[in-house]
């Protein structure tokens, strides 16, 4: 079994106005829940806690932490957690991530387009995760599901791709033909 990694980041963001009463506490509580070897099992995903467990992070920082996670995990052939826990805003389709100083609406270069960062890595020669779980609580998380489905799986050089990404109110999986799938409970 491969080495487990976590890399957990809780935001505010300026520019909303609005403070999430469950910041910082649930991103450290759940960081530490993923730590516990009885629990969880994870190990940082980067050097240490400071940096695998960033509350209030620049764009940059958040960028520069998913990106450096993804990369070690990668080259070390392990399965990789990010978990976000915040803002997040959609745009034209696409799931934006809202750290500290996003800007609203969100851009690609002042909030986290997270689907189209983990595609770049993917594509940019960091293929070798043994697995990727990405857990999402914000506003719109529900749009990141669907448009992961719809892009990795359509985009992505792999020879055997599995994913089932669980939402509010539909499941979003891929079928036989490898194309993604809504399903909705009744």
């Amino acid at each position: 079994m491969s080495e487990r990694r976590i890399l957990t980041i809780g935001s505010q963001c300026d520019a909303l106005h609005t403070k999430l009463s469950f910041l910082p506490s649930l991103a450290e509580q759940a960081y530490e829940v993923m730590t516990d070897s009885r629990l969880g099992g994870c190990v940082p995903a980067l050097r240490n806690r400071a940096e695998s467990l960033l509350l209030d992070p620049t764009v940059d920082r958040a960028r520069a932490a998913i990106e450096n996670a993804f990369k070690q995990a990668s080259d070390a052939e392990s399965t990789l957690f990010i978990l976000l826990i915040g803002h997040g805003e959609m745009l034209g389709g696409e799931f934006f991530f809202l750290p500290i100083d996003a800007s609203i609406p969100p851009t690609g270069n002042r909030a986290l387009n997270l689907v189209q960062i983990i595609k770049e890595l993917h594509l940019g020669g960091y293929a070798g995760l043994d697995g990727l779980v990405v857990l999402i609580d914000a506003c719109f998380s529900g749009i990141a599901a669907a448009e992961a489905a719809q892009k990795w799986i359509a985009s992505l050089p792999v020879t055997s791709f599995g994913a089932e990404a669980l939402c509010p109110r539909k499941t979003v999986s891929t079928s036989p033909t490898g194309r993604p799938t809504l399903t909705f409970p009744k």
